[in-house]
């Protein structure tokens, strides 16, 4: 690995966000948002037409955009890159390919209880009779008029002529004028979301469907499918067959007619097709969208998976929410690109994590990625504005309007140097788990769910015992396996990755092609081993007499050799180059690399509450560096080594990496040391000064009263979220009131009111008119309008707002009053305007319920050092002087000495070397503490907001879990301490 590439990766290795666009793109606010980007060291954008877009998807205004931005990137050094529809799925060309006839439209079989007539809508394929009950099988397709695809409808991706279509309305516009870009500045295409079945009423079972499809099921099995549709649903007959035969059918159809296309699309152009597909996470999801995801990743140059929530999943969690997003979900993808040597796995992260997920999260859950082979990210979502419903859109917000936004880069160098860094070489995976996929399909039904969750559950299990004790493995699908599989001396190989050990997880049938395989591996001496089904067997279903059948294996294999799965046991079959032993030290994940004659290792503590502290053990005699990707160094770790073995103590802390290169010495012993283990003196430094805000403060004003034309008369105010579920917070020229309560009169006060651009047609204080001049706050599309002081009154003020025809900007928002101010919350519900001088208590504490509940921006803490003078002054072996915060609560932090920044903090450890800065007596220094959107945008009435997986715009007005009071998250600086290291000396 290069050091100085290191250090420095190539744009290629940054992130590349989704840039949503969602307004009306002008060419000024286009250039400042990718210089903006680029500043923050993001190596590109993915420009993505998206909810609230103004300007005309694919007309030339478009078009003339993408050029600007394509023009731009490429002056910056930056990629531009393709997003293939406006919204998602993709497939639909923003209405137009649906439009085009009743054929491309979305399809499905579907049973209802009930006979009806044959229309342009459903066609009856089958009647069916069981106990009783006749049951009608019909080919559903989707009517136009929905408007989540522009008042058109879904598509048929099992259907060749609708991805041509496709190709021709929106990737041959972009090649006609972009093409001589294409695989340099414009490297390559996301599509997002396919599905072979977009079906989302629960009420009516449903199955893919496509023009044709009984007659190539005929023609490709040998029998006819119509007399045997209700076995797709009912476990009648010979259902399972029949289930199989069908399921293997609609995923050939899906990989061949749409994901093979693209990708021979963009391979014959010198693009690269990358995005994912809908509902990776859980076996049961996949059959309900999809069938297969592995099957589809073998057509992209760049396989991804999408992490939707703020929680991932690990085999000790320490908080009870089920994290949606699952280790199958990155597994399933990074195992196809290590078998088919893709160089590069993406994932769409961050989306439903909230206003609130600050960068040590988002850091924390790129490890997650980064542990399983994930090396592009593609995080959600970078807005062009926050009007109406794009400060919602699946936040996190990550942009300029983010208060963290200027110490983004943190995280982006250090995405960029992993990255970089976990695509040397190849990827180190001895063991192969198949995927259990096509065992769903025959126990798959719309109307029964309950067996293929428990095949997920002992895929997951096993996957996680994995794991946890540091044994690499990839997913084998079945269908790579036939396709690339063979076995010789070296092992069972599929393509371009090659495994040592075979594990057969719990399972109802495998493919003639892969037991053979299994054959040989075994002739050949190498270890297969199955679960022993002591705590999951998976259910067959009926037997013959009607008593279920439990087997955890299918009966062709049980003339295989096959060793009962256990850890331990593997562990001795296996060899393993690093061994890491301590208490906890499951909870440190591996990752392992050989590039050249060096092994890569990088390993992460998953736990974020626990310190741990492990010996890393390598199996031979080894010089060792820490490649820091925080900073871009490479550090030599003393080590001790005995013969043919190097071994090294160390202690991670909650959340915490390490990414260690292990070179085999020439000769030269080691040195023997701990690195990381030094002595430390603490001393509490008091902040004793109020915190100084740096940006204005917040008022929300999220409750209203609405004008009654027919009474002529203000109605009772409501909270925002009940005028929406009404159906009566979006009519125009409707009149909205709000209130501003002043505790006291203030006559020096300066205050601006904040309304979003098209939401208001005319706003006044106490029924004196406002005048905008254009100035905005936080986002360009909020528009600030100045209040005269002779207007403020003690007590109630009223805020008033009527809507204009906002050309679909949506509903009546929130508006804010700004100025120099403090909050008082009455019971936590009432917010009082106030004073701002001394509100701010306890200094180290929550400003948050010290009179700044909504505030979005920073604070400076300033202190000196001078009654620890005398410390410095005492004798003591080499060492440094450290500035650490314990508990800080921010989105990042700053330390400045003498007004020179001494550097930033995003996540542990927050602590700051100032040994060279610490220079006496009268020097300054000030911490500029960062906060995030959440408690200005919310949501602000979701109780316990956080314990939900996964965060969607309706949360923000969700009524389910409503309280009055409002709910803030903390932002506080937390206690300071100075801390003296010794320097480790060798041992």
């Amino acid at each position: 690995m290069n050091p100085s590439e290191f250090k420095e990766p190539a744009v290629e290795f940054r992130p590349v966000p989704f840039w949503s666009w969602n307004g009306g793109l002008t060419p000024e606010r286009l250039r400042t948002q990718i210089s903006q980007m680029r500043e923050a060291g993001v190596g590109g954008f993915f420009m993505h037409a998206r909810n609230g877009l103004k300007t005309g998807y694919l007309d030339e205004d478009w078009f003339d955009c993408v050029r600007l931005c394509i023009e731009e990137a490429d002056r910056l050094g930056m990629k531009a890159w393709i997003y293939d529809e406006k919204g998602w799925p993709s497939g639909f060309a923003g209405g137009i390919i649906p439009s085009l006839g009743r054929e491309y439209r979305a399809k499905a079989l579907v049973m209802l209880p009930e006979r009806r007539e044959d229309d342009e809508i459903c066609r009856l394929l089958e009647v069916y009779e069981a106990d009783g009950a006749i049951q009608y099988l019909y080919e559903w397709i989707q009517p136009l008029g929905d408007a989540r695809f522009e008042g058109a409808s879904y598509v048929d991706l099992l259907d060749t002529r609708v991805t041509e279509a496709f190709i021709e309305r929106t990737h041959r516009h972009y090649e006609a004028r972009f093409g001589s870009s294409f695989g340099r500045t414009v490297p390559g295409v996301f599509s997002d979301e396919a599905c072979a079945l977009l079906w989302l009423n629960p009420d009516v079972p449903a199955l893919p469907w496509t023009t044709g499809l009984d007659a190539l099921f005929f023609e490709k099995y040998g029998y006819s499918l119509l007399p045997r549709l209700h076995a797709l649903f009912l476990p009648e007959g010979d259902y399972r067959s029949v289930r199989y035969d069908y399921w293997s059918l609609v995923v050939e159809l899906f990989a061949e007619r749409f994901s093979k296309v693209l990708y021979d699309w963009c391979d014959s152009r010198g693009l690269l097709y990358t995005g994912h597909l809908m509902a990776e996470d859980r076996l049961v999801y996949q059959m309900e969208w999809v069938g297969d995801v592995m099957r589809q990743y073998e057509y992209m140059h760049i396989p991804g998976m999408d992490h939707l929530g703020r929680y991932f999943q690990v085999s000790r969690p320490e908080q009870q929410v089920q994290p949606y997003t699952t280790v199958l979900s990155a597994k399933q993808v990074t195992s196809v690109a290590n078998q088919l040597g893709r160089e590069r796995a993406l994932s769409e992260l961050f989306a439903c994590a909230g206003q609130g997920f600050e960068l040590s999260r988002q850091k924390w859950m790129t490890d997650w990625h980064l542990i399983h082979g994930i090396n592009l990210f593609s995080p959600h979502l970078l807005p062009y504005s926050m009007e109406g419903e794009g400060k919602r859109d699946y936040p996190p917000t990550l942009g300029p309007q983010q208060p963290w936004w200027g110490d983004y880069r943190l995280l982006t160098d250090y995405q960029a140097r992993m990255s970089y860094a976990l695509t040397r070489g190849k990827r180190i995976a001895p063991v192969l788990v198949i995927h259990p996929i096509e065992s769903a399909f025959e126990l798959y039904s719309p109307l029964d769910h309950s067996l293929v969750p428990e095949l997920n559950a002992a895929l997951e299990k096993l996957s996680l015992q994995l794991l946890d004790a540091h044994l690499n493995f990839d997913y084998g699908n079945e269908h790579l396996l036939d396709k690339y599989g063979s076995v010789s001396g070296e092992g069972l190989r599929i393509k371009e990755a090659v495994y040592q050990a075979v594990i057969i997880p719990a399972c109802t049938r495998l493919r003639k092609s892969t037991v053979r395989l299994l054959e040989q591996l075994a002739e050949r001496g190498f270890p297969i081993f199955c679960e022993d089904g002591t705590d999951t067997r998976i259910p067959q279903g009926p037997g013959d007499d009607g008593v279920p059948e439990s087997s955890m294996l299918p009966e062709q294999l049980r003339q295989l050799p096959l060793l009962p799965f256990s850890i331990d046991r593997l562990s001795t079959q296996v060899p393993q180059s690093i061994v890491v032993e301590g208490e906890d030290g499951g909870t440190i994940w591996l990752h392992e690399r050989e590039t050249g004659s060096q092994r890569l290792y990088f390993l992460a503590n998953m736990s974020e509450k626990k310190r741990i502290r492990v010996e890393l053990k390598i199996a031979f005699a080894a010089n060792l560096f820490e490649w820091n990707a925080e900073t871009g160094e490479v550090l030599p770790i003393p080590a001790r080594t005995e013969g043919n073995r190097t071994e090294v103590e160390w202690i991670f802390e909650p959340r915490g990496t390490l990414l260690l290169g292990a070179t085999p010495q020439a000769g030269e012993e080691g040195v023997a040391g701990y690195p990381n283990n030094s002595a430390e003196e603490r001393f509490t430094i008091p902040l004793d000064s109020a915190p100084v805000p740096l940006q204005p403060n917040v008022l929300l004003l999220d409750r209203f009263s609405r004008y009654e034309e027919n009474a002529a008369l203000w109605s009772a105010p409501l909270p925002l979220a009940e005028w929406i579920h009404a159906g009566s917070a979006g009519d125009p020229d409707t009149r909205f009131l709000a209130e501003v309560q002043l505790g006291e009169a203030m006559p020096e006060l300066q205050l601006q009111l904040v309304v979003e651009r098209h939401q208001a047609l005319e706003v006044r204080w106490n029924g004196c008119p406002l005048i905008t001049d254009g100035s905005t706050w936080i986002d360009p599309d909020w528009l600030c309008y100045q209040v005269p002081s002779g207007l403020m009154r003690k007590g109630s003020n009223e805020v008033e707002a009527r809507l204009g025809v906002r050309d679909g900007a949506g509903h009546m928002e929130n508006m804010y009053v700004i100025g120099d101010f403090s909050v008082l919350l009455t019971d936590g519900k009432v917010p009082i305007l106030q004073r701002a001088q001394g509100t701010i208590k306890d200094p180290t504490g929550d400003v948050s319920e010290q009179g700044y509940p909504f505030y979005a921006g920073s604070m400076a803490f300033g202190f000196s050092l001078d009654e620890m003078e005398r410390h410095r002054g005492q004798e003591r072996p080499p060492g440094k002087w450290l500035l650490r915060l314990t508990r800080p609560q921010a989105g990042s932090i700053r330390l400045y000495v003498n007004g020179i920044l001494n550097g930033a903090r995003a996540w542990e450890p927050w602590e700051w070397d100032i040994t060279e800065h610490w220079t006496g007596q009268d020097c300054r220094f000030e911490f500029k503490i960062m906060g995030s959107l959440r408690n200005l945008i919310g949501p602000h009435h979701l109780a316990d907001d956080e314990a939900i997986n996964f965060l969607t715009p309706s949360h923000f007005f969700d009524r389910s879990g409503w309280t009055d009071r409002y709910v803030l998250k903390p932002l506080a600086i937390g206690e300071l301490e100075l801390v003296y290291r010794e320097i480790s000396q060798c041992q």
